[in-house]
C-alpha cells in the first residue's frame, strides 16, 4: 500500500505590470515557491486598489525583495513614526489581543499569521525590519518573554504594556 502523497499549496500569481520592474520577477517567484507552486502566471496592468489586497490571503509589495539597497520604502521607519502609525499599533494590539490567553500573553508566531489573515499586504520588510519580532522589539508596545517550546526552541510571547499582571 503506498502513502499518500500531499500535494503543494496550488496558488496563481497576479502582477501588476504597471508598478512593479521585470528585474525583480525571478526573486518574486522564488519568494511565491516558499507558499506553494504557482500554477498560472498573468501580469495585469493598471489597477494595485486596496479592496484588491484585503481580498489576497499574501500581498508582497516587490520592493522588499530587491533588498534594502535597493528601495527608499525599505528603510527603517523611525520609533516615533511607528508609534505614531495608529493603523500599525490598533492591529498589533486587537491581534495580540484576540491571540491571547487568559493571562493576556500571545505567541508571535500566532500573531503573525493572525496579523496577515486581517492585513494580507503587512509585512515588517515594509518598515525596515526583517522580521516581525524585530518590528515588535522596536515599537516598544508590548511585554516580551522568551518560553521554552515543545522541542527545545525557544518562543517569543507577548502581551500588551498596557494589561496589568494577572495574579
Amino acid at each position: 500500500m503506498a502513502a499518500p502523497v500531499e500535494m503543494g499549496r496550488r496558488l496563481g500569481v497576479l502582477i501588476d505590470a504597471d508598478n512593479v520592474s521585470a528585474t525583480v520577477v525571478t526573486a518574486l517567484l522564488a519568494e511565491i515557491a516558499n507558499f506553494g507552486t504557482a500554477t498560472a502566471r498573468r501580469i495585469y496592468g493598471d489597477w494595485t486598489p486596496r479592496p484588491f489586497i484585503a481580498a489576497c490571503d499574501r500581498f508582497i509589495f516587490t520592493d522588499v525583495l530587491t533588498g534594502p539597497a535597493s528601495s527608499e520604502a525599505t528603510k527603517r521607519v523611525p520609533l516615533k513614526n511607528l508609534r505614531g502609525d495608529t493603523a500599525l499599533v490598533t492591529l498589533l494590539r486587537k491581534v495580540v489581543d484576540d491571540s491571547a490567553d487568559e493571562t493576556g500573553w500571545a505567541n508571535l508566531g500566532e500573531v503573525g499569521s493572525r496579523t496577515i489573515k486581517q492585513e494580507p499586504d503587512f509585512d515588517p520588510c515594509n518598515d525596515g525590519f526583517p522580521r516581525l519580532r524585530s518590528l515588535v522589539e522596536e515599537i516598544e508596545l508590548f511585554q516580551l518573554e522568551e518560553r521554552p517550546g515543545p522541542q527545545g526552541h525557544k518562543h517569543l510571547w507577548l502581551r500588551d504594556k498596557r494589561k496589568k499582571a494577572s495574579k
